[in-house]
């Protein structure tokens, strides 16, 4: 009971602190995972990301992607909650999200809020809907004071990419492409530009900014006058096998970098990917069906990876000069002590840890995402707690006192952030539904893409660590021990010592799966394992 009361105390006082009015800023990518922000940061590739958020700042490393997927993950930011609360369940459900349940509804009237660059899947992706539809190109989703949203498929060009743009209710379609590929309209530039802008309409106007930037790279790239095309970066070397067979995933596919560091990091075993004791696992026979029928990876398979691996760090160099940028105006500003700064991703990304490559699954690479964060009274510390995307837009409502329009399943961030003791979750619930993966013309295209058949349900859990992946109609239950097998490699789930646990881990995610709110975080913090 003490424990009960404990933990309500803390997530009340974190709801209703108030505070001066901060400047918030928060820089999501897309598809970056944990490994490949280490080595950038290790080999010196993200020089701003070191300098203004690793080194002053909080890095929090157990953020997890409940669902690894973009839409529901980027639901989750916007709403603090989970796919099943939010009806954000796949990769096409953006007309689900209540838009007026968003973090931006519930902001105070005095702040000058702004979106730049990707939203949810599918926007803008249909001009034959009305204008109330998430779908068409001149949709505006509320309470943003400026809007600036790519369209889709646009999003995931370099230089073809179109954006809506509205402010003080004047909307109009910015349409990028007959520009062409010249340096200073690549995509990544051009969303650090208009998030500048930004920042000087907020300076101008004397209201304090809540900034979210989301840039698209690492994500690989598609051809927006032709959805079916994608840029693979293996198909210029002799020996390679395509990349859309049967038999492969994404192998290849990669974002463009910028012109000045196209090609910077080729051929030079520095920036090479340090292969993870799970990489191309030798024995998947413990795995799900469809993951069996996955053949091991071949030399040319890893020659390919590791270069689509350098392609995507070279994308990545661009975002950290966004972020110097966005650091220099605020230091010019004299706003750096005083704003609060988020560096994610949507969700992580798999370089053939289990023979897989993307993402989608609840394994360590794909749910585990770089969180790092700065602001007024923040020192630098490392919390291990497990966090959830769920747990950012209270942690936003508290900086900005905001009141959420809807019951969070997540909770305020701050006790971490500042070392206070706290009461916190024992297990996250994690998620992911049905086998709907990309809109449109892409679908026919991507092979064997590496997803379940079916709706998931699974827990990571504190004490003791664990992964469980619950059993469904076409694949039978995974447990991991995570102090023996971090990586994940043992599926010891048919062990007959483990029944009870299994009982107790069943239990838990069938009270998860339909929770909501307070519910959830009673649930997650007080799970027990034996």
């Amino acid at each position: 009971m003490k424990t009960l009361i404990a933990l309500l105390v803390c997530v009340l006082s974190a709801t209703l602190a108030g505070a001066q009015p901060k400047h918030v800023i928060v820089v999501m990518v897309d598809d970056l995972d944990v490994a490949t922000t280490q080595e950038m940061l290790a080999t010196g590739l993200l020089p701003t990301l070191q300098a203004r958020f690793v080194t002053p700042g909080v890095t929090l490393a157990q953020h997890v992607a409940s669902d690894p997927r973009c839409c529901p993950a980027r639901a989750m930011f916007l709403t603090a909650q989970y796919p099943h609360n939010s009806g954000v369940r796949d990769q096409l459900s953006l007309p689900l999200l209540r838009e007026d349940l968003a973090l931006p509804c519930a902001l105070p009237a005095s702040y000058w809020s702004v979106f730049v660059g990707k939203y949810l899947n599918g926007y803008g992706s249909d001009a034959t809907e009305p204008v109330s539809h998430p779908r068409n190109p001149l949709h505006r989703p509320p309470c943003w004071s400026h809007w600036e949203g790519l369209l889709d498929f646009t999003t995931y060009t370099a230089y073809d990419y179109m954006i809506h743009d509205s402010v003080n209710g004047q909307s109009t379609i910015t349409d990028h492409r007959p520009f062409g590929a010249v340096a200073w309209n690549y995509s990544t530039d051009m969303l650090t530009i208009r998030s500048l802008f930004a920042m000087s309409e907020a300076h101008d106007r004397g209201q304090p900014l809540f900034l979210v930037v989301n840039y698209v790279a690492p994500h690989f790239h598609a051809e927006s006058r032709d959805t079916t095309r994608l840029v693979n970066v293996c198909q210029d070397t002799p020996g390679l096998r395509a990349p859309f067979t049967t038999t492969d995933n994404l192998f290849g596919v990669a974002q463009h970098a910028a012109p000045r560091y196209e090609g910077t990091l080729a051929d030079n075993p520095l920036y090479n990917m340090q292969l993870s004791p799970a990489f191309n696992e030798a024995d998947v026979s413990d795995k799900a069906a469809w993951m069996q029928a996955r053949p091991s990876l071949t030399a040319p398979d890893l020659a390919c990876l590791q270069k689509q691996d350098r392609r995507r760090k070279e994308s990545m160099r661009a975002v950290d000069d966004g972020l110097a940028a966005i650091f220099g105006l605020l230091d010019a500003y004299g706003w750096t002590q005083n704003t609060y700064v988020v560096f994610t991703s949507d969700n992580g990304f798999l370089r053939g840890e289990h023979r897989l490559t993307e993402k989608t699954v609840f394994y360590r690479e794909s749910r585990t995402v770089p969180l790092y964060v700065r602001g007024p009274g923040l020192t630098p510390r490392t919390v291990t707690q497990l966090t959830s995307h769920a747990d950012l837009a209270p942690t936003l409502a508290a900086w900005t006192g905001a009141t959420l329009k809807a019951p969070a399943d997540g909770r305020s961030l701050m006790p971490l952030l500042t070392g206070a003791a706290v009461t916190w979750r024992n297990g996250l619930l994690l998620e992911s539904y049905g086998n709907t993966i990309i809109d449109g013309g892409l679908s026919g295209v991507l092979g064997d893409y590496p997803i379940p058949p079916t709706d998931l349900y699974g827990l990571v859990t504190v004490q003791p660590p664990r992964l469980y992946i619950g059993a469904s109609d076409t694949q039978g239950a995974e447990l991991y021990d995570l102090s023996t097998d971090p990586f994940e490699q043992q599926n010891i789930a048919s062990d007959p010592s483990r029944s009870t646990e299994l009982t107790a881990l069943n239990a838990a995610l069938t009270a998860l799966r339909s929770c909501a709110g307070l519910l959830c975080i009673l649930t997650e913090a007080l799970l027990h394992v034996p």
